[in-house]
């Protein structure tokens, strides 16, 4: 599915959004959010290491749901 979008679109503008999620970081200030929080982490993905998702879930201080899936299970 994501190839058929990206060869519909712009192949320019896909790299561009592409590089800014990867240079996205949310670590600094994701501590500082002060309402409930929940994250779903998906264990067999190999996009995003479950690693770091559950570092990140860590850092908010959210209740965590393991899913037995990689990153595109939740579609």
């Amino acid at each position: 599915m994501l190839l058929r979008v990206a060869r519909q679109g712009d192949a320019a503008a896909v790299v561009e959004a592409t590089m800014a999620i990867r240079r996205f970081d949310s670590s600094e200030w994701i501590g500082g959010i002060d309402v409930p929080a929940a994250s779903v982490i998906t264990l067999y993905d190999r996009l995003v290491p479950p690693r770091r998702q559950a570092k990140l879930a860590s850092l908010a201080k959210a209740k965590v749901f393991e899913v037995k899936g990689g990153h595109d299970v939740c579609v």
